[in-house]
């Protein structure tokens, strides 16, 4: 599990472990409820799918308000299986030219406007 520094509630919930274990995921973002002063990330459909959007900046200041579940800025990650996507293992860790060619490569693949 990782967090931010800044959330001071977060801890290990079994129940949360679990499910992150249970789907086989290589990352999980828990979210929570929003409240009004929540802002700049949270769950919506983008393109047809449920996504974690961060930082948003939404065409309608109306749209971030709309939006139910907000993200806690906590993390549930499998290394290995983290890793894997980036088509890496924990032996490749040291060689940091390689790192940074795989992880440029991926993040070239975000649109600029989600940077």
């Amino acid at each position: 599990m990782a967090h931010n520094v800044d959330t001071t509630g977060a801890n290990v919930n079994p129940g949360l472990l679990g499910y992150h274990i249970a789907q086989g995921a290589a990352m999980t973002a828990e979210v929570m409820e929003r409240h009004v002063e929540d802002c700049r990330g949270g769950l919506a459909v983008v393109d047809g799918r449920l996504r974690l959007a961060e930082g948003m900046a939404p065409p309608e200041e109306e749209i971030e308000s709309g939006l139910s579940c907000y993200n806690s800025a906590t993390y549930w990650i499998a290394v290995d299986r983290l890793l894997a996507v980036f088509g890496l293992d924990r032996a490749a860790l040291p060689d940091s030219a390689r790192v940074d060619a795989v992880v440029s490569r991926f993040a070239s693949r975000i649109p600029p406007t989600a940077r």
